[in-house]
């Protein structure tokens, strides 16, 4: 099957022929660099990815003139004024989110206005390939316990993090930490959470936002960090409470991260803790 545009939601908007293939890929890079007074050249920066810009092309057949025209405007309808994830077939599970630019056809002499060669233009400002998101769910049974998350993409992603507390003969679990050994980033929570209650760590930025819980992907830059405590879950956590308060300096000042590869997860609570918890970890993986 060929390339396919689907809504932000994964809904099928439309799938081009299967003579459509992605034609061409841009990726420019920009670097940067810190000029140093009295000394030569300049100090490398962190290379910034630029928007990506990238072609559909292929040929449409038609049985009549008014078909092809009707295919040709239908298209322009679908793809015009609509955030778009761009599939590079029906078996892809990657996609990328992209914003229509512009639709052009030519057609080919003598075909009577039938079979014309088109090209669809596209750009990404989110210059990165997604996957469908992946979950990890660390079982904790002792303070100190370690777990690797093992991440696939090739850019790092700050996961959504939920912690469902326990309680264990009357004591409950208190003041969660997690360390990533991995990247030496820590993110702690000042709570008490019982049996029926947990708390949800959103990511503090990153090129992947989330939407209360569901994992969508968002061109934006920068997201909200929020942190909320919920009272009630029997698998889904309900009314939420805003607990910014409670969670530590560190992940307000630079957030918490998986990087490519294994990430050595260390879960840490208080001494007055059950020392039992449920981590769930949500992320979707990116590839530059």
């Amino acid at each position: 099957m060929g390339v396919q545009f689907r809504d932000r939601s994964g809904a099928l908007l439309l799938e081009l022929p299967i003579s459509f293939r992605m034609e061409g890929e841009d990726q420019p890079q920009t670097s940067t660099g810190i000029i140093v007074p009295g000394r030569d050249g300049q100090v490398p920066d962190e290379p910034r990815l630029e928007p990506r810009s990238l072609t559909v092309s292929g040929v449409l057949v038609e049985d009549s003139a008014q078909a092809a025209d009707d295919t040709f405007r239908s298209w322009a309808g679908i793809l015009s004024g609509r955030a778009l994830r761009l599939y590079p077939s029906a078996e892809s599970q990657r996609y990328i989110n992209v914003r229509y630019r512009r639709l052009s056809r030519s057609f080919v002499e003598h075909s009577g206005r039938m079979l014309a060669r088109v090209q669809i233009e596209l750009q990404a400002d989110e210059p990165y390939w997604l996957g469908p998101t992946e979950t990890y769910q660390f079982d904790v049974t002792s303070s100190g316990q370690e777990a690797t998350i093992h991440y696939p993409g090739t850019r790092q992603v700050a996961p959504l993090i939920t912690i469902y507390g326990q309680t264990v003969g009357g004591i409950n679990t208190v003041n969660p930490r997690l360390e990533n050994l991995t990247t030496g980033e820590v993110v702690e929570l000042a709570l008490s959470l019982s049996l029926g209650q947990g708390a949800r760590i959103y990511p503090i930025y990153d090129r992947v936002g989330v939407d209360r819980g569901n994992i969508v992907p968002v061109p934006v830059i920068t997201f909200l960090g929020m942190v909320e405590q919920y009272q009630g879950w029997g698998g889904e956590l309900e009314s939420p409470v805003g607990v910014l308060g409670s969670v530590n300096d560190e992940w307000l000042a630079s957030g918490f991260f998986l990087v490519p590869g294994d990430n050595v997860i260390r879960y840490v609570d208080d001494p007055t803790s059950c020392h039992r918890a449920i981590v769930v970890f949500e992320w979707i993986p990116a590839w530059s």
